[in-house]
């Protein structure tokens, strides 16, 4: 196993439709508020960007296109 880093981003400016208003800031779904760098042990990149997927929160599901998922080995 090996480590690796996720970060997790929600972006409402990467909305398709431009038109629509929407007032929610960018901001990291992942880790705290001063640190939204997460750690995890996995097999490979692709084992850690399935963990990290899981780790996004509910609310945020039904716009999947607007969430950005970065992974690097650690």
């Amino acid at each position: 196993m090996k480590i690796f880093q996720f970060s997790i981003f929600f972006d409402p400016d990467k909305r398709k439709n431009k038109d629509e208003k929407d007032d929610r800031q960018a901001k990291f779904l992942s880790g705290a508020d001063n640190n939204p760098v997460c750690t995890v042990l996995a097999n490979d990149e692709k084992h850690a960007a399935i963990f990290a997927s899981r780790q996004i929160p509910d609310d945020y599901m039904k716009e999947l296109e607007l969430i950005e998922i970065a992974v690097r080995p650690f």
